[in-house]
């Protein structure tokens, strides 16, 4: 920190006043490296929010946002009305409850084992075979995913065949799409989800496990009394986050993996999005049912922000 900052800050302190102003003469260059930031919400996240209104209106091709229709609540009342409705909203909160539950424990124990691990080349290793999936697009990991579960070449079958058991269309039994996407989801995003944890568990002060060692805690009991209430704000914020886009699911291989057979536990709202707006052509009904899930999520982030600040006075505002 520069000489002349300290000052500004100190003047600022001892006056007591934080004006405009005296924040844009005291942090102008930080203010600056903001700027590119800022521009990219306001351009990319901010911006298309003016669209939102066409949920209201009977847009079609060769009309505009503001010369369309103006039907109010009928396109929600249509997606609301629709017959498979509860299927699409009981298929996308199971799949988002499932993907919640079972890989955030599994992203917290690679933190831990990674955090542990002393062995640096071992630990290197480690963390590029669970950190490279992440990388892996949506198309090769369903391709991967036929590979591994083809009823005819697909090594699980080929493995099943060899202790007498009958082939399974995995892809194409309604029962598996969910485990299959929850295992594939696991081994995708959880090794790098990890990060945030690890970058937390890397800031605790190397003295306390140096005293809980000195005291003979074990291995178990430093990571039980040290590492996991190090990691606890952390897992609060992200757990608040999570439940902000809970029926935000990735779409793109849900559809990559759906198919005739499956599509009684596959077909989301996300996929039912893309299907009406983009194949179809009707915009104004797609935006209705993708802005209905948006107000879900937004109830649920802040619901959530409120109970974690009334349990731990910790919250995101």
């Amino acid at each position: 920190m520069s000489r002349k900052r300290a000052e500004q800050m100190a003047t600022s302190k001892r006056s007591g006043k934080n004006t405009v102003s005296s924040v844009l003469r005291r942090d102008y260059q930080l203010l600056i490296l903001c700027l590119p930031g800022l521009l990219y919400l306001a351009v990319f996240e901010y911006a298309p929010i003016w669209g939102v209104q066409i949920a209201f209106k009977d847009f079609t091709f060769g009309s505009t946002i503001w010369n369309a229709r103006w039907v109010g609540a009928e396109n929600f009342i249509r997606f609301v009305t629709y017959p498979y409705f509860w299927r699409l909203m009981s298929n996308t909160l199971m799949i988002a409850v499932v993907l919640l539950l079972i890989p955030f424990p599994i992203t917290i124990i690679f933190a831990l084992v990674t955090n542990a691990t002393r062995l640096k080349r071992f630990k290197r290793f480690y963390q590029t075979v669970v950190y490279a999936p992440h990388f892996i697009s949506a198309v090769v990991l369903v391709g991967i995913i036929t590979v591994f579960t083809s009823p005819r070449t697909g090594i699980i079958n080929i493995l099943l065949a060899r202790f007498g058991i009958a082939p399974i269309f995995f892809l194409g039994t309604p029962g598996w799409f969910l485990p299959i996407l929850t295992s594939s989801h696991v081994w995708q995003q959880c090794g790098w989800a990890s990060i945030l944890y690890l970058a937390t568990l890397t800031s605790v002060p190397p003295e306390l496990y140096e005293s809980a060692m000195i005291d003979g805690a074990s291995r178990w009991q430093r990571v039980k009394f040290i590492d996991i209430p190090a990691i606890v704000p952390t897992m609060v914020i992200i757990l608040i986050l999570r439940l902000g886009q809970l029926l935000s699911l990735n779409w793109q291989t849900i559809l990559l993996m759906q198919n005739n057979l499956n599509i009684r536990t596959s077909e989301v709202v996300q996929t039912f999005v893309y299907k009406t707006g983009i194949l179809r052509g009707d915009f104004s009904y797609a935006a209705a049912a993708g802005l209905f899930v948006a107000v879900i999520n937004l109830i649920l982030i802040v619901g959530a922000n409120s109970a974690a600040r009334a349990l731990r006075q910790q919250a995101l505002w």
